[in-house]
């Protein structure tokens, strides 16, 4: 929801090349402005759990446009279904991400910025030589947010601390 405006922009200023051949689905937000020029957008309310994960299935690209954003869990949900992310420089989003193997960041003050990353993570997509970035995304986010693994740097710490 935050930046939601930012990726409509974002979207009206696509090359008409992009514009023709990919289909974006928003949920949980409703454009402030006219939208109706946009044939590729579908627009969503929040939807359940398991609706949500038929999206991510059939999606290439997950969008995050925050302007603010601690730890959002749409890059981790994205990154572990191997989607290529489009995310915000902002927050703990950097730290998530990590590397440019794993997924692609932008400034949220700067929407020529969002275009031109937007516009490569769907050029990536279209040549076919995504698969090394989402295998990437997923092995990152798997490594760094492995529950089992946590608990036991956890335990260890306040072992190491308090016991």
């Amino acid at each position: 929801m935050k930046g939601g405006e930012l990726f409509v922009n974002c979207l009206k200023q696509l090359d008409n090349e992009y514009r023709s051949v990919i289909g974006v689905d928003f949920f949980g937000y409703k454009p402030d402005q006219d939208v109706s020029n946009l044939d590729f957008l579908t627009l969503h309310d929040f939807v359940p759990k398991n609706k949500l994960k038929l999206a991510y299935e059939k999606t290439d690209i997950c969008v995050v446009p925050s302007f603010f954003d601690i730890s959002p869990n749409t890059v981790y949900e994205a990154m572990a279904f191997g989607k290529i992310v489009v995310a915000s420089k902002v927050g703990g989003i950097p730290e998530i991400i990590n590397s440019v193997d794993n997924g692609f960041l932008f400034d949220p003050r700067n929407i020529n910025d969002l275009v031109d990353t937007l516009s490569k993570a769907i050029e990536l997509v279209l040549s076919g030589e995504s698969d090394k970035m989402r295998k990437n995304a997923q092995k990152r986010i798997f490594s760094m947010a492995n529950p089992k693994e946590n608990m036991n740097k956890r335990l260890a710490l306040i072992d190491k601390h308090f016991i």
